[in-house]
């Protein structure tokens, strides 16, 4: 497996509870990510396959809006087409409830074209999937 790294200042997000909502191709490894990295992280998921994946992979697995109401900051990373409806129906409320959170999104979709308009006390950031291109 590839050395998995963050190329960032990850110090703001030292203390806090980091909640990934799914644990697909980018919550999976987001998640190892930001855990290799020495931070708090627990997966918000259904319960399916991934959940059971999430487990054997040593995190601690909520349904998504539990995980949300433990955490400080939430990666909302289900496809594009499905993440309003976890955004409205699990996430949106417990997210209103809290002071400052901080809600990432892998694309911008959502966000663009009006599909999710974040709670006004969520600081909104994007880490999106990138590639390291050859010499060819």
């Amino acid at each position: 497996m590839a050395e998995l790294f963050f190329d960032g200042d990850l110090s703001i997000l030292r203390g806090l509870t980091i909640a990934v909502a799914g644990y697909g191709n980018q919550g999976s490894v987001q998640a190892k990510i930001l855990r290799e990295n020495g931070l708090e992280v627990i997966v918000g998921n259904r319960r399916d396959e991934y959940w059971r994946r999430a487990e054997k992979d040593g995190f601690k697995v909520y349904e998504i809006r539990e995980a949300v109401r433990r955490a400080d900051a939430a990666l909302l990373l289900v496809p594009d087409e499905v993440a309003p409806d976890i955004y409205y129906s699990e996430m949106d409320e417990e997210i209103r409830r809290k002071g400052f959170f901080i809600l990432d999104f892998a694309s911008g979709y959502n966000i663009a074209y009006g599909l999710i308009k974040p709670a006004p006390n969520a600081d909104v950031i994007m880490v999106a999937p990138g590639c390291l291109l050859g010499d060819s």
